[in-house]
């Protein structure tokens, strides 16, 4: 949506949460961003190089090329002295200051008063889920809780966020499930499996292709996945197949999975990476 304040363009960007927008104010060689509520009024000033919108009460604001955090009243609570920094989540946020090369960077979790509440001396991706921050040492994976403490030795080849109470690992080339205290409750004996929704999960060993619950037992009563699916399933391991052979780019094969996600079952996507 575009709106008009001073005959400059304003783009709504986001939408709403706790009652405002982000949005940009388009110059002709520039822009700049603040926020608008449900009336399109401009509550915080258009003064941001950058900005996200609203999460936990807390936003993203970019001034002078560093980052930092404002609050729903746009007081800046947070300074803006950090290289990047992400949304909050589960009451932290990740930042990164000092340095242009990542080694060199500071890197760690605040509180919402900018706070240092983690030291992270590893490289991580995404946020805080159940308590939780997935974390990697070299070409392994662990997990980190919220006093910065690991729950298991970096021994995974890939590992995915939580998704009720359990997460997918993978281990010696199999997918398994940890729990919270990073315990393999179901063993790494599935060559694919989708994240558990609604007590179950998709799983396939060789060619066979059921359901298990939370305790890695079978749900032989459960509707039977079809032969379609079965077809879609072979057609995505071939598509697999011919990417590996290809040696196409990780990018290139995301793009592929997309294009025929329509066709094809979201959840063998853990099955290509």
């Amino acid at each position: 949506m575009t709106i008009n304040e001073k005959n400059a363009p304003v783009v709504i960007l986001s939408e709403y949460e706790n009652g405002l927008a982000l949005a940009k104010k388009v110059y002709a060689r520039y822009e700049l961003y603040g926020y608008v509520d449900k009336d399109k009024n401009v509550v915080i000033p258009f003064s941001f190089e950058r900005a996200h919108p609203f999460k936990e009460g807390m936003a993203v604001v970019r001034k002078d090329g560093k980052y930092g955090y404002i609050n729903t009243s746009g007081n800046l609570v947070v300074p803006c002295i950090y290289y990047n920094a992400v949304d909050f989540n589960e009451g932290v946020a990740h930042v990164f200051k000092d340095g242009h090369l990542r080694k060199n960077r500071f890197k760690g979790f605040i509180d919402k008063t900018g706070e240092q509440v983690i030291k992270c001396k590893y490289e991580g991706s995404g946020t805080f889920v159940n308590g939780l921050y997935k974390v990697i040492n070299g070409d392994k994976y662990s997990y980190m809780n919220l006093k910065g403490k690991l729950i298991s030795p970096f021994i995974y080849e890939k590992a995915y966020d939580f998704s009720e109470g359990l997460a997918t690992v993978k281990l010696n080339d199999k997918y398994g499930f940890i729990d919270e205290k990073g315990k393999m409750v179901i063993p790494n004996i599935f060559d694919c499996v989708s994240d558990f929704k609604d007590g179950k999960s998709h799983v396939r060993i060789l060619d066979k292709i059921f359901y298990i619950d939370k305790n890695g037992n079978e749900l032989k009563n459960e509707e039977s996945i079809d032969s379609e699916h079965s077809k879609r399933f072979m057609k995505k391991e071939l598509l697999k197949r011919n990417v590996l052979a290809s040696q196409m780019p990780a990018f290139a094969v995301a793009d592929v999975w997309h294009k025929n996600k329509s066709t094809l079952y979201p959840w063998l996507y853990l099955c290509l990476f």
